[in-house]
């Protein structure tokens, strides 16, 4: 990468160390039954362990996780390289408009497109 970009370079160590700090979290997360009730006592009180563990975490941490939910891939990228949103277009990195019909469109025009 460092060919690529020297300060994309310098960055991915810290990116690597965000998605680790989130696979934590949702690899204890997945090893609990998910509350499915909060007026049992028993739901609740994991909810609450849930919200409790997640607040234990480092502010920065708790950012972090929060946007890695909440921000499509492309901005998410473009806050940690610093890509701007025509380059990651440019390569085939933008999001699909019209759902899944128009993403399993386009991949049907892409297939008839290929040489056979």
């Amino acid at each position: 990468m460092h060919s690529f970009s020297a300060r994309d370079a310098e960055r991915l160590p810290a990116y690597y160390k965000m998605l680790d700090a989130a696979v934590a979290l949702l690899r204890s997360q997945l090893l609990e039954t998910p509350p499915a009730d909060p007026r049992r006592l028993r739901d609740l009180w994991g909810a609450l362990q849930m919200g409790r563990n997640f607040r234990k975490l480092d502010a920065s941490v708790q950012r972090d996780i929060h946007e890695l939910f909440t921000r499509s891939a492309g901005d998410l990228l473009d806050h940690w390289f610093g890509a701007t949103r025509s380059e990651w277009q440019d390569r085939g990195l933008g999001h699909a408009t019209g759902g899944m019909g128009a993403i399993t469109q386009a991949h049907r025009g892409n297939a008839y497109s290929l040489d056979p």
